[in-house]
């Protein structure tokens, strides 16, 4: 993209440059109408005039000086040597007319603000309106007699013609190899745009079917902690068992929602997620009543799978500890956006957190110390309450963790 980079951006500067290239050959003219008036003194402006238009252009092709700095000197330039031309050859010789030139290059330069054109259009004819009345003030005799005067004149009008046929030719095709260049511009980022979008859905495929893969493979573990927990025959280990088997199952649902749903690889609708796992919860839990109520939260990967297991964990500890004597259990989870902070709470109506309860005692089993690391894992915090039976309130941010 690089290539079309300067044509574009440097539109005003390569038209400058032919500018300059025919103030130059100008400046030869009009040392050649010095030269037949025989006034060799004069012969000091279109040479001091061309040295200077030769090192702005040299400047100019070398980058050294921008092109609005070049048109400037360049119009500068222009106007005191009609001046000077003027003031000796008079008024009717027409060396004006190259003042005519420089609102058409002026406005090659599309970027102009509004106040700078009409303070250099302004400035030019306010040239114009102060040659014409000066000069007809003047008792200066010309250095040309009449008849040269007129010849002069309409060799001006005829230069200067065919300065302004060849700027506007020159800019025309400038324009339109611009223009062209744009062209090739949108035609090769369409065929990038167009090379992304493959890459992205097939790396969006891809990804789908790793999560697939990793969802198979988890449910494959899961199946043989099953199986394994059947064949024993102590109660602790067979339970310890089954706790794995549950979290192993809490990240395959992970995986499973990083597949079906259209959220990209790394992100996953942690609504839907709670909302599938309430409903596997209620066909193994049947007398539990589970209930949601969730914000629409779409959390990265880093958040979304300790988020879930934390979830799986706390549900777990409610089913094993909370419901002796409760008639009709119930277990709630809440997630709840505030500003740029999460709240998920998890709540269950059994019989409460003993008055010792502490997560970091190290004292309640690897669940709780499952939690606690999780916790610590996504920058959250845990606060615990008892309020007609537990609750817990987990506190995040949905930021990818480094």
């Amino acid at each position: 993209m690089e290539k079309y980079a300067n044509p574009v951006k440097d539109r005003f500067r390569i038209a400058l440059i032919p500018s300059l290239l025919l103030g130059m050959v100008t400046n030869l003219y009009i040392s050649i109408i010095i030269l037949y008036a025989d006034f060799p003194i004069l012969l000091l402006s279109p040479l001091i005039g061309t040295a200077l238009f030769l090192l702005t252009y040299i400047r100019l092709k070398q980058s050294k000086i921008s092109a609005r700095n070049a048109f400037i000197i360049g119009s500068l330039l222009v106007g005191l040597e009609v001046i000077i031309h003027t003031y000796f050859f008079g008024w009717g010789a027409s060396f004006y007319f190259f003042l005519f030139l420089l609102p058409l290059v002026f406005l090659l330069e599309a970027n102009w603000k509004i106040w700078g054109i009409i303070l250099f259009n302004v400035l030019v004819f306010g040239v114009l309106i102060g040659l014409s009345v000066g000069m007809s003030h003047s008792n200066i005799p010309s250095l040309l007699n009449e008849y040269e005067i007129t010849i002069v004149s309409y060799l001006n009008a005829v230069l200067t013609g065919v300065v302004a046929v060849a700027v506007i030719i020159y800019s025309s095709k400038t324009l339109s190899k611009r223009d062209q260049l744009l062209l090739e511009i949108i035609s090769d980022l369409e065929t990038s745009n167009r090379q992304i979008a493959r890459q992205h859905n097939n790396q969006k495929i891809l990804l789908k079917e790793i999560h697939h893969r990793v969802k198979n493979n988890l449910q494959v573990i899961s199946s043989l902690l099953s199986l394994q927990s059947r064949n024993l025959e102590d109660d602790r280990l067979s339970g310890v068992l089954n706790e794995s088997k549950s979290r192993v199952e809490a990240i395959a649902l992970i995986h499973k929602k990083l597949y079906q749903d259209d959220q990209g690889g790394n992100s996953v609708d942690f609504k839907a997620y709670l909302q599938d796992f309430i409903v596997k919860q209620s066909m193994l839990n049947p007398r539990i009543k589970f209930k949601l109520s969730a914000d629409e939260l779409i959390l990265h990967l880093d958040i979304a799978v300790p988020l879930g297991l934390i979830v799986s964990e706390l549900i777990t500890n409610a089913v094993k500890h909370a419901f002796q004597d409760v008639d009709v259990p119930e277990v709630s989870i809440e997630l709840v956006k505030l500003g740029d902070q999460f709240e998920l709470w998890v709540r269950d109506n059994g019989v409460g957190l003993c008055d010792n309860f502490d997560f970091n005692s190290g004292d309640l089993g690897l669940g709780s110390d499952i939690i606690v690391a999780l916790t610590d894992q996504i920058d959250g915090e845990m606060n615990f309450y008892n309020k007609k039976g537990a609750s817990f309130k987990v506190s995040f941010q949905n930021k990818a963790l480094d």
